[in-house]
This record gives structure tokens, sequence and C-alpha cells, in this order.
């Protein structure tokens, strides 16, 4: 099935991407400019190295020049540099490097002598001169950007945490931007979201950009194993070929991308090359992971003797106890090299990354291979083409391969009655055939793009993007036949089962933009630029389902009794363009307004072009004159506001009315009204104002980045019931609701103390948000979809009292909380009985942290030595177990449920166990609060004769650990049941969590050498 009003789109051919970045290498060269003279001109050198003053670590790409005489050249990896053929005589030598403050030293050179120099850059407290990605050419100074943008720079991150994928990389480094770590299955990632909960029906997925191209942001893709898919196809990129990710958080910064831009925008820049003689750079990773507490995770079963006495058992014990070792120290490993260097015209990267990790359990394990090539070329001065190439190739065998079979929830669900058995006690099979279940994704994935930038004049440049990200996977999941056949563990699924998808995921992107600049009077400058972006996404999936293979070493569809098979097709193209005008008063003062029109292929044929308008200032305060009074306590301020749209559009087919095919009279092919399109259907539209300050204090010693933002989000996705007087069923995608979410941000870093051969920086991060459904229009509401609420809303009726009967031992005389206050679930009302009681707010009724930190300290030892550690904190949110409610309700293998005569009321508020049920009453709610030491490494680099010993410029070896400890949890058990830890959830569920295997704890080891 296709949706589409507009001709077929291009596709583009990744190995042209992929040969054209791979063509002409060049050798050794050198960015020194030569000087003009005779043979008998009196000449020197200057050397010398360039560290960053806040960790005494080296500085690359620094460029060190002496400006006089347009000689200059740019520091290597490892900080170090050789300025040759200096006239003799005084000169001022400048070293600069963007996000740091420039530095001079006054040298004098003599004929034939070599001249060594250290230059010590600080970081520019708030650089307001980086350059930042908005979507115009060549960027703007974050100076002149009105909203904030978040910044993560790869490498000082990689450098000193234990980072194994992109996700560890973005993971509490910037306030407001969320992981929801789900699971300890190797190869899965987590849902993210930026600012909270902003839709009910369209989900909180950032889109992502690589090098100005849009990719592939599936946060729940791979097979469907235990509650879903799992696999975060962000994770697929490695975070040794990145340089910098940019955060844009909300609708007022994203406006200039338009329809789908609301829930923010991830921008990923990855490395390039630099002038110079090439430096090769190698890293070597290796290390372990496990499950900590497992013995505490798996808790207690309980079930009754022969004689009815209570018993319980921990099968992990017991399992260990007859020699059955079922959960292991996984194996970590990754080897990256990369090479960069080049000349004025040329300058080119290439890196290559494998990764080797295994699980907790053997068949759980990941390998894949990234390969990157980048080449600038400038063939005029006033254009330059960039292209980016990345190819990846990967495999995942998953562990927890389908739900109710994995290997976790057969520990977490065991019964002591089961120990003499076939089982062992556990639930439905041993884990020494689950290990014969496979569950696997093959992936292939390349990113290309080409930039040209033309600078035709000093105050015009143009921008060209093409580029194009193609996703090809291969997921199943396979049930062996085994002898027994049905008798087997897994019953009929032993007689063979195989799932087999191959989705193939195309995004196309085309963006062209000019930018004016221009002065009309002196401190007055003016930048006009006007855009266009053509999009284009292809989705091509097809399914096969096989059953009941004849013998155990078939393994193909071919060999399938029976089979089914389908196959889906999707296709959506937006179109957008903006204008954008920027003003600029004596380069401290910015204004900027931007409109932005966009049409979508999903948009209704009733519904006009999306627009989207957009407004924002920024003062730099502390540059104006008057602040001289203050710069000793405030030494930079920058006032910052912003007011924007940007939209989210609807599913591709919700303006399309579907029909399905049925066998009609006679054999011959039919339909019948299958999902009622709508024609009036647009996007939902969101507006946000932000306001917020940067500020440096005590001279830069100390920098804080605080925001205020409120959103409102109108035209608001639902899905309303479509009237049976239609001749369709199910429901149809309607704008009739209306959400606000509103929060703040704020970022501190500074250094707290600093004596020669010692330094302690500190920094911290907390964030807070919330949310509430102001409308419905009309729709019915739900338990967790409510007016006037938080989305997702969370209620249970609450049991207040309860007794046993002696006799029957069920439960008798219950009364519950009748609710008082706002809508009548507010906690706190008179008993009643349970039969019509209301359901009561749980905790604060959120599902979602309504806050978040982190705080992250180091502590630099003799320049050489780097202590690193992070911890994080969410709290104020509640959550449903699963595990324990089926402890408790499913199986009865938990205390509560066989010593009933003890616990009444935990025994009543479980649902299914008192007489007739009692809809909507959990015990296994809980708070989900916690706070855990997430990184904690050591860094050591080598000095530099010993790295020269091996011929290398620069060395340095970290131990790092991730997950090591957690330091609080507001709730360890629910009534008996262990919560195993409260971060473990289902992969694209914010409320519950089920059997899936907890975050895992990481040791690693990783050599780093340059030369």
């Amino acid at each position: 099935m296709s949706s589409s009003r507009w001709p077929s789109g291009f596709r583009l051919v990744p190995h042209l991407f992929l040969l054209f970045a791979l063509v002409g290498v060049p050798g050794p060269l050198t960015a020194e400019v030569p000087l003009s003279g005779g043979a008998d001109l009196l000449q020197g050198t200057i050397t010398g190295t360039v560290v960053d003053a806040q960790g005494q670590q080296p500085l690359n790409s620094v460029q060190v020049h002496i400006p006089a005489l347009g000689l200059g050249v740019l520091s290597g990896t490892d900080g170090s540099f050789t300025l040759s053929d200096v006239p003799v005589g005084s000169h001022t030598l400048v070293a600069q490097r963007l996000g740091y403050r420039q530095s001079s030293q006054e040298v004098t050179v003599g004929d034939g002598e070599t001249l060594e120099v250290t230059f010590t850059l600080a970081r520019d407290a708030l650089a307001l001169d980086e350059m930042i990605v908005t979507g115009t050419p060549g960027g703007t100074r974050s100076r002149a950007i009105g909203n904030v943008v978040g910044r993560v720079r790869a490498a000082d991150i990689t450098e000193v945490s234990p980072v194994q994928s992109m996700q560890d990389l973005l993971g509490a480094r910037e306030p407001g931007l969320t992981f929801h770590r789900g699971s300890g299955n190797i190869g899965t990632g987590s849902q993210m979201r930026i600012r909270g909960v902003s839709s009910v029906s369209m989900g909180q997925q950032p889109l992502i950009y690589v090098d100005g191209v849009r990719v592939d942001n599936e946060g729940a893709g791979g097979p469907a194993i235990r509650d879903g898919r799992q696999v975060s196809t962000l994770d697929d990129f490695s975070p040794e070929e990145i340089e910098s990710i940019e955060i844009i958080k909300g609708p007022a910064a994203a406006t200039l991308y338009g329809t789908e831009a609301s829930a923010g925008v991830i921008q990923i820049i990855t490395k390039r090359g630099q002038t110079g003689a090439p430096q090769f750079d190698l890293a070597v990773r290796q290390g372990t992971t496990w499950l900590r507490d497992l013995s505490r995770m798996v808790g207690d079963a309980w079930g009754r003797d022969e004689q009815g006495n209570p018993i319980s058992f921990n099968i992990l014990q017991a399992e260990r106890e007859a020699g059955r070792k079922h959960f292991q120290h996984g194996h970590l490993q990754s080897y990256t090299a990369s090479m960069r260097g080049g000349s004025d015209a040329v300058r080119y990267y290439l890196s290559g990354d494998f990764d080797n990790n295994v699980g907790i359990v053997d068949y759980n394990w990941q390998k894949q291979t990234n390969l990157r090539a980048n080449i600038t070329v400038l063939p005029s001065e006033n254009v330059t083409l960039d292209v980016s190439a990345g190819y990846i190739d990967g495999e995942t065998s998953f562990m927890q391969q389908r739900t109710a079979w994995g290997v976790w929830e057969q520990f977490q669900w065991a019964n002591p009655e089961g120990q003499g058995r076939t089982l062992r006690g556990f639930l439905r099979a041993r884990p020494e055939e689950i290990a014969n279940v496979e569950a696997t994704r093959d992936m292939t994935r390349f990113t290309g793009s080409a930039t040209v930038t033309h600078t035709p004049t000093d105050w015009l440049t143009q921008r060209f993007i093409v580029g194009t990200d193609v996703v090809h996977e291969e997921n199943m999941i396979f049930f062996p036949r085994h002898p027994d056949g049905s008798n087997h563990d897994f019953g009929g699924l032993s007689e063979g089962d195989m799932e087999l998808e191959r989705p193939t995921r195309q995004y196309n992107t085309l963006d062209y933009a000019v930018s004016a600049n221009y002065e009309l009077r002196p401190g007055r400058s003016f930048t006009t630029s006007v855009g266009l972006q053509y999009y284009h996404r292809l989705e091509d999936q097809v399914f096969a389902n096989g059953r009941n293979f004849p013998a155990p070493a078939i393994r193909s569809l071919a060999g399938a009794a029976s089979s089914t098979s389908s196959q889906a097709f999707t296709e959506n193209k937006s179109v957008g363009m903006y204008v954008q005008q920027e003003m600029n008063l004596n380069d401290r003062i910015f204004l900027t307004a931007a409109v932005r029109g966009d049409d979508n292929s999903a948009f209704g044929a009733d519904f006009d072009a999306a627009v989207y308008p957009k407004f924002s200032g920024t003062w730099v305060i502390s540059e104006e004159d008057f602040w001289f009074d203050y710069e000793r306590i405030i030494s930079s301020l920058r006032l910052r506001s912003a007011w924007g749209m940007a939209g989210r559009q609807p599913d591709t087919f919700a303006a399309v009315t579907l029909f399905s095919p049925q066998p009609g009279p006679g054999g011959q092919p039919s339909v019948s009204p299958d999902v009622l399109g709508n024609p009036d259907v647009g996007p939902e539209v969101s507006s946000e104002l932000e306001l917020g300050f940067d500020a440096a204090f005590l001279n830069d010693r100390v920098t804080t980045e605080f925001t205020y933002y409120t959103q409102s989000v109108t035209d608001a996705l639902l899905n309303v019931p479509v009237p049976t007087s239609s001749g369709f069923s199910g429901s149809q995608a309607v704008n009739v609701g209306e959400i606000s979410n509103w929060g703040w941000e704020l970022k501190v870093d500074g250094r707290a103390y600093q004596r020669p051969g010692f330094a302690w920086d500190v920094g911290f991060g907390v964030t807070s948000t919330d949310n509430r459904v102001e409308s419905l229009g009309g729709v019915p509401q739900t338990t967790t979809l409510r007016e006037g609420r938080t989305y997702p809303f969370y209620a249970k009726s609450v049991i207040l009292t309860a007794d046993i009967d002696p006799d029957t031992r069920n439960v008798i005389n219950l009364t519950c909380d009748s609710g008082t206050g706002f809508d009548g679930r507010e906690p706190g009302g008179e008993p009643m009985a349970c039969t019509n009681a209301p359901e009561i707010r749980w905790g604060n009724g959120r599902t979602f942290p309504k806050y978040e930190a982190s705080f992250n300290t180091t502590l630099t030892l003799f320049e050489n030595l780097r202590l690193f550690a992070m911890a994080e904190w969410r709290g104020e949110h509640y959550r449903n177990l699963q595990d324990a409610d089926c402890r408790h309700a499913c199986f009865w293998t938990s205390e509560v449920a066989v010593k009933r005569d003890r616990y009444p009321r935990a025994l009543a508020q479980i649902d299914g166990l008192t007489p007739g049920g009692l809809s909507g009453a959990y015990i296994s709610t809980f708070d989900g609060s916690f706070a855990k030491l997430r990184e904690l490494s050591a860094s050591y680099t080598l000095p530099t004769e010993f790295a020269g010993r091996v011929g290398a410029s620069r060395a340095s070896v970290n131990l790092a650990a991730r997950n090591l400890l957690t330091i609080w949890v507001a709730q360890k058990d629910i009534a008996g049941a262990p919560v195993t830890d409260p971060e473990a959830r289902n992969a694209t569920s914010m409320v519950n969590s089920n059997s899936n295997v907890p975050p895992l704890t990481s040791i690693t080891l990783t050599m780093r050498v340059s030369f």
C-alpha cells in the first residue's frame, strides 16, 4: 500500500557516494604558508604544545599562527605544533580554537634557533561565537540564537566515560533530554524524549540528522521480542566517529525544520579532516558486563507442599547448587582506527570501528562494523564540497527472544511446587532449552551526503545538500523443531516456528538555502535567509511465518509445512520553504523573525499547507559599556527569548480510506471496508515560548544556563470511534485535542578548586517537566487520558480495609477510598463499598519523572591523571511492575498470595484474588524514583617520553565502570516481590515493566594511541 499525492521521488545510489568519498586520499602535506625570499634569509623554528587549561589535556586543531606574516599551522592530536621558516626577530604568536579564548605570546626568534612555546587555552565560558547548525547556510553564531541549544562534544566524553553506544554518549549530558533505559539485553536501546510528553498518539521521538541529512529515527526497531521491538537505530552509529551533537529542544527552536520537528531535533556532526600530515588514532577497549545482585532480583518463589504448608525457594541458588550456571560475565570488546589529514585543497577523515559484545548469556551478542570516509574539497576560494559516507554492517542475537518464553521471566515466575518435575520449578521452559531459540537482527546501513557551499561574494552564501539514509534489516525469531514435538517445553512452537521480516527504510534529502549579509549603517547589519527542503521517506516490509518443520535441521521457510506472508509499503513526501530575517545591533542585540510553510503527503486532501512562524531575541548585556561595574561578579551575561511553532505529521494513511481484500462470490476477489480516512486531517501544531539566560560568574569559573519554557499543542491527533453507520469499524484520526506542556532546565559547570598539580571541576543539570490534557474534543476519557490531568495519568482503586474469612480464607469486608477533590480521584475520601469505588490517583499520578538531575565531578591530578564520576537521579513518578503483579495474581507465587491470612489488605489489592475480582486494583504500582552512580572512571595520559618509545605522539589509558552502584531507590519491593530495577521497563511504555532484564553493570579498560 502507498499513500502519495506527488510523483514518485528520486532514489540515490549509495555506492556512488562511497566511491566518491574514497577517491584521492592525499599523502603527507603541511599547512604552513611558504614565504618568498632569498636563500640567505635568516630563519628559525617555533615548536610547542597547546593544552586545555581545565584538564591540562592536549588540544588538537588549534590554529597557531603569526598574523603579520600569514604563517600558521594546526596542532596535532597530541597538541604539538611546529612552525618552520620563521624570520628572525620579534613576533606576536597567536593560538585560536573555536570554543576557547584566544591566547597570544610575544616571541623572539634567532637565526637557526628552535624556540619552544606552550599555550594554555581557557574555554570560552559561554562560547558565544561558536557556530550552531540552524538550517541556514554556514550556521549561526550562538550569541544570535534566542533559544537554548544543547551541545555535546563527543571526543571529550569518549576520552573519560565508558561509552559503548550513542545513548551512553548522550544520556544525562543535557537537561531536558531523557532516555528510558529499558533492558540489559545487549543490542537493545530505548525511547528518548525531549522536554517531557507533548503528544498523546504521535510518540516523542525527535528528528535525527547526520551531516545535514535526515536519517531513520526509529526508537523501537528489530524483531518483536519480549514486550515489543527494542532496537534504537540511533545506536547504529558509532560514538567514535562523532565530532559533536547539537540538541534542538522544542518548537521555538525547530521552526525551520517544520512538520515532524515539534518533538525536537538531534543534529549529529561527524569528524572531518584537517590540514597537515596524516595523523593516526587507535583505540582498543576490553571489558566485562554482568547483572549485579542477581539473587535479590530473582527473589524467593512461594508455594505449598502436598500437605498445604507454605514453602519457598530461590531458583537461582537452587540451580547453582545443582551445578547449573545460567548467567555469566559477558565479554565486551571494540577496536577503532582512524586517519585524518590533508592540504589546503583536500582534507580527509577515514575511520573503522568493530564492536563485539556479549551479554549475560552466551547467545546474547552483537557484532558490528562501522566504516566512515569524509572528504572536504576546496576547488576554489569560494567553493567547498563536503562528502560524508558511512557504512554499517551488524548482526545481533537477542535474549528474551519472545514474550512469555525468555529466560529472565522463567526465573521471575518460578514455582517451588515444580522443583521435582521436568521444568525444575521454572514456569514454562528450562534455560538450556531457551538458549536454542533464536532472535536475530541482521542489518546494513548506508548514510551519505554531499554538501556544496558557495560564497561568490563576502556577503552572499548558498548551500546545497543532497543525501540518503538506507537501512536494510532481516529480523528473525526461530523455534527449531524438537524431536519431542509439542510435548517439549514450548508446546506447539516446538514443532518448529519461524517469523521472518525484511524491512527496508530509506530517507532522501534535498536541501537548498541561501543567506545574504548586508550592513545598512555602521552597527546595523542584517542577514536574510531563504531555504527549500524536500524529504522523501520509503518503507517496504515483507513478513512471513512458517510453522511445523519436519526435522530439526530444516531452517528455511521453504521447509515449513504451512506458511503465510504479507507485504506493506509506505511512502511519504514533504516539501517546505522558509524565509528568515535577522537583525544585528552592534553585535550585542539580535532580533530574528522567520516563517515556514509545509505540505506533506500525509495531510488530508482538504487540508491546506501548514504555516509555522518564529520570533526570537537575544542581548549580550555584559558587552555593554555600562557592565564594567558588574564584571567581577558576573563576567558574561546573555538574555534570550524565543517563540515559535512546529508540527508533527499524522500517520501516513490517516487521510486515506482503505479497503481490505476479501474472497467474493465464486471465489472472485473483492474488497470490504477497512479504515475510514479523514480528508481534513493535518499535523499537530505546537507553539512554544522560551525564556532564559546564559551567565558566567567569578571570572568565568562558573557558567550557568537556565531556561523556562511553556508549550501549547493544538489540533492534537486523537483516535475517534467511527460510527457504525459509515460501514467502517475502528477509529479515525482527528485533530481535536489540546495539551499544554511546561518546565524549566538548569545547567551549572564550574571549577571548585585549583592549585598547581590539582584541579576540581563540578557540574550538574536539573530539569522539571509537567503537562496537562486541556481538552479531548469530546473523545471519551480513559484511565490514563483525562482532561485536566497529566498524560499518561495513573489511577487505581485503593482498598482501605479488608478481612479474611476464617472458613473460606477469602477476602471479605472490603472498603475503598471514595476519592475527593478534583474529579473525585484525589486520595483521602471516606471509606465506601469497593463495588462502585472510583480509581484514585496513585502517588502524584505521573508515570514519567517530574524531576531529573545529573551531577558530575572531575579531579585532575598532576596534569596527567583524571578521575571522573557522574550520578543520575529521577524523582516523583510511579510505575506498574507486571512481574510483581503476576507473582501475586497470575501464578500465586508470592508470600502474600500463599500466606493469605497475614496480608488481607495486600491480598485484596491484588486483581483477581477477591471474590469476583476487583477491576483496576493492583498492588504492583510502585514509586519509581531512584539515584544511581552512572559512571566512574580514571584516565591517565602517559608522559610524552613513554609514548615516544613506541613511536606514538600521545597515549592514554582509561579504566571505567557504568551502573556500578544504585545509591538509592524509593521502593525495593512490592509486598515482598522484588522491584528488580526501577529503570527496567517495556520498550515503548512509560507505564509498565514486564520481565525485561534490568540494565547491566560493566567495567572497561581502554587504551588510546596517536601517531
